[in-house]
């Protein structure tokens, strides 16, 4: 299994790199962090490098990974030292069984299950068959009516995959690495602080036990990648504050540019951190001369083209098939969500109810999915220690390092929550996922010296860390919306299933089920339209997409239409989330939703074999 290997080969390569970068200095969990980010980074970036000269095919592929190998290997052997020896800690490899038997769980329903969130199905994974079908980057101006314009580095590790193993079987692993990377960079922020016995692994359970992070570890979704990136910029980020350190800034320099190349919000981040990070330079600048900045000029340049920024230079180059408007409205400016996102991150771990949840504000309860990716919630540990925050202050030493990552971290934060979208609350409520980077800082004020302070009882705290995560662990397994534990019984039951469980009777599937493997299919979209399930288990049928006011091409074998988004989300009377038991799946369906129907109705050559008027799920099979 390729993607095991290359993941095993490039973090080989990162560890090595890091030993050669920082010989000394670094907590070994710091290494294990620094390890992730050039590991990741350099995966990310050999990707690029052959998406951008269309060589994104398998010998090139596994060549680059056999390469990792080779030179972690080289790395290893010219290295002067050996390695700090680790002390062996019962305590530690016993509280971790739980978290490494939850790894091999999702890894294994991973490998089982077909691919079922609602992004992925519409663009992450339709996109990465694009790129791998194209054998690299392509603008894809033809789609531009549909896919909108955002950073591309989780599509372009997904087409790695793809392309390496021929299958998207073990797409949804990138989620496990990532969630790994994301406690090991917050566990070193948290132990560099408070280094006392037992911090980290105390601090590492509570990390991994977040339910929205647990519910992303095994799924398709890019938010514990960019959380990872975020938090490990952080961490170098405080290094260089601390030592003013190049090393430690070409590492800041590298975490934030793969940030941006995959979600666009990673820039608010940047320009968070980028005043404390000229202070410290201009603080130091006897150490900074011409070719000393020349030289982070140049990395930074080489980073953003290598980590994703390619996409953001071809944004400016203008093209009429992608317009500038966002998919469903919206805009910045809410500034009530200052106040009201606050108590919503803090609400949710304490909501009793699986399914919405009561804000002070609105006279209706809110829909909430707590066991569902795109919802859920930060925990109550979060809301805990943010409510202590002000007592973990005043008990803690308040130096420059640590002033400067949590005033980055705040304006960062209060940054992303003003967004507004339509209906209102939407964004709110899904705000956990977004901001998963603020945990870690939190943590590290809070409970990182709270387990300090626990000498003697140290021990208990770990305990509790173990069994509040083995309980919020089998929640989010049992419990997901998309894949629960009955359905991933289901799916071990019938190896190499297609079928959804939670919307069986999208149009895609329909046809995915009983079109040939390699026949032609053409879908009329609107934005929360399936696309991937047309392409088939083994990625062989051509899939084309019907633009808006285009030709029905007679040629394809197969019509579908998916036009469910307005019917469930474009009500002009639903402007507030607390409105969904009325208007939510109640909008009109409009001309240009019915313009294809309409057309394929008519047309002879084609039969109707699957229709759900309501949301206008609709399969035509060429006569």
């Amino acid at each position: 299994m390729w993607l095991a290997l290359t993941t095993v080969a490039a973090l080989a390569f990162g560890y090595e790199l890091s030993r050669r970068i920082w010989r000394d200095g670094l907590l070994a969990i710091e290494r294990a962090a620094f390890s992730f980010l050039l590991g990741l980074t350099a995966w990310i970036a050999s990707t690029w490098l052959l998406a951008l000269v269309h060589l994104l095919v398998q010998p090139a592929l596994l060549l680059r990974t056999v390469a990792f190998g080779i030179a972690a290997a080289a790395l290893a052997w010219t290295r002067r030292g050996t390695p700090r020896s680790l002390r062996f800690d019962g305590w530690a490899v016993a509280a971790l069984v739980p978290v490494a038997a939850w790894l091999a769980f999702i890894l294994w329903r991973g490998a089982i299950v077909p691919p079922l969130t609602h992004d992925a199905l519409a663009y992450h994974l339709p996109k990465a068959v694009l790129f791998t079908r194209a054998h690299g980057y392509d603008p894809l101006w033809q789609y531009g009516f549909f896919f909108t314009r955002r950073p591309l580095n989780y599509e372009m590790l997904l087409a790695d995959a793809i392309a390496m193993d021929g299958v998207d079987d073990v797409t949804e692993w990138f989620g496990a690495i990532f969630y790994v990377g994301f406690v090991i960079a917050g566990t070193a922020l948290a132990a560099r602080w408070w280094p006392a016995r037992r911090v980290a692994l105390g601090v590492a359970l509570f990390l991994a036990a977040i339910p929205v992070a647990l519910l992303h570890s095994g799924a398709h979704k890019n938010d514990l990648m960019t959380a990872f990136f975020f938090v490990a910029a952080l961490l170098a980020a405080a290094r260089f504050f601390a030592d003013g350190e190049r090393r430690d800034l070409a590492a800041l320099i590298i975490a934030l540019a793969a940030a941006v190349g995959t979600k666009a919000h990673a820039l608010v981040v940047a320009l968070s951190l980028a005043p404390f990070v000229v202070w410290r330079m201009v603080e130091d600048r006897a150490r900074w001369n011409a070719a000393r900045l020349a030289a982070i000029a140049a990395l930074g340049v080489a980073a953003f083209v290598l980590l994703g920024g390619v996409e953001y230079l071809v944004r400016f180059l203008p093209h009429p098939d992608f317009p500038s408007s966002t998919v469903g409205g919206g805009g910045y400016g809410q500034w009530s969500n200052l106040w009201r996102g606050i108590y919503v991150l803090l609400a949710q771990p304490l909501e009793t109810d699986s399914g919405t949840l009561w804000v002070p504000w609105s006279s209706q309860r809110w829909f909430w999915a707590r066991y569902e990716i795109y919802f859920s919630h930060l925990g109550a540990p979060f809301t805990i220690c943010a409510l202590m925050l002000p007592f973990g202050l005043a008990k803690s030493t308040v130096d420059r390092e640590r002033l400067f990552i949590s005033l980055a971290t705040l304006v960062s934060f209060l940054a992303t929550l003003p967004v507004r979208r339509i209906p209102d609350g939407i964004y709110l409520v899904g705000l956990p996922r977004f901001v998963l980077y603020i945990v870690p800082v939190l943590f590290a004020w809070t409970l990182a010296p709270f387990i300090a302070s626990q000498t003697r009882r140290s021990k208990w705290v770990v305990v509790a860390g173990v069994m509040f995560f083995v309980v919020l662990a089998f929640e989010a397994g049992s419990q997901d919306r998309f894949c629960g534990f009955w359905y991933v019984e289901w799916a071990a039951q019938h190896p190499g299933t297609r079928w959804i469980q939670f919307d069986a009777y999208r149009a895609a599937s329909v046809a995915d089920r009983l079109a040939g493997p390699r026949d032609a299919i053409a879908i009329d979209v609107c934005p929360s339209a399936w696309i991937y399930p047309a392409f088939g288990a083994r990625l062989t049928r051509p899939v084309t997409l019907i633009p808006p006011g285009g030709a029905i091409d007679g040629t394809a074998r197969w019509i579908v239409i998916d036009r469910a988004w307005n019917v469930f989300w474009g009500d002009p009377r639903f402007t507030e989330l607390g409105q969904w038991t009325k208007y939510i799946g109640q909008g009109p369906l409009r001309p240009e939703d019915r313009r294809v129907f309409d057309l394929v109705r008519r047309d002879p050559r084609y039969e109707l074999v699957y229709l759900d008027a309501k949301t206008l799920q609709a399969v035509f099979r060429h006569r």
